[in-house]
């Protein structure tokens, strides 16, 4: 179930990263404008900040095999839909939804390892296991360049969904919520299974100074990171920098 959830994410990436590849030529090619798309990922980082909070929440009632397998399936139908229809409206709708399904992932995908990995164990399978999404993106911007370079940037929207609604069909049928389902236990540590949290906790969690602190930091984080993600490529080749 790790190596399965590893793929999970790794694959997100392919139907994340492509708008952001296919930017310039989108640009070039007079389909959309630079202000067209800065509103679209705008709207997608906006819904996935949201979607962080209600698709972990959602996984707790409704199990995280349940939301990985609906993520996985819209976020490719909304690559596909983006490839056929390019469309402004449709890219803002069908982008900003993006985020939405996106963001099915990462809490999911945890709450699954945590599930299989004994406590003791966590942190060095999460080591190797965290490495889904280096490589997740690494081979997403190849992938995307590649096929937008032989086929063009339409086929780089079609063949990343087409490859990941692939990949939730494999998921939908062989991932599994946790060992219990299957009849299998192994000792856990109280309340690690979510189980025993108690009403309220939550907002008593969130107001920790620490937690306020990691959360600050990552959102710093990811703010540099998310743009080099969607405007890295297009400030290089439209600057005519070689790389």
């Amino acid at each position: 179930m790790v190596v399965l959830s590893f793929f999970s994410y790794f694959f997100y990436y392919f139907v994340r990263k492509n708008l952001g590849v296919v930017t310039l030529d989108l640009i070039d090619n007079g389909i959309f404008t630079e202000k067209q798309i800065g509103w679209a990922q705008t709207c997608y980082a906006s819904v996935y900040m949201v979607g962080q909070f209600m698709n972990g929440a959602l996984g707790d009632r409704f199990g995280a095999r349940v939301l990985l397998n609906i993520g996985l399936f819209l976020s490719a139908t909304a690559s596909v839909v983006i490839g056929l229809f390019p469309l402004y409206g449709i890219l803002l709708a069908t982008w900003s939804l993006n985020g939405l399904f996106q963001s099915t992932g990462w809490p999911n995908n945890c709450k699954i390892v945590a599930a299989w990995v004994p406590h003791r164990s966590r942190g060095k399978v999460m080591g190797f296991w965290a490495l889904c999404y280096v490589l997740g993106s690494i081979s997403a911007n190849f992938v995307a360049g590649y096929v937008m370079g032989e086929y063009g940037w339409k086929a780089a929207f079609l063949v990343t969904g087409v490859t990941v609604f692939v990949v939730a069909l494999i998921q939908s049928i062989f991932l599994i919520n946790s060992p219990e389902d299957r009849g299998f236990t192994f000792e856990r540590r109280e309340g690690s299974t979510g189980d025993t949290v108690r009403k309220g906790s939550f907002f008593r969690l969130i107001k920790n100074p620490v937690i306020l602190l990691y959360g600050s930091s990552y959102f710093s984080l990811k703010f540099i990171r998310y743009t080099f993600f969607t405007w890295g490529r297009f400030q290089v080749l439209s600057n005519k920098v070689l790389v």
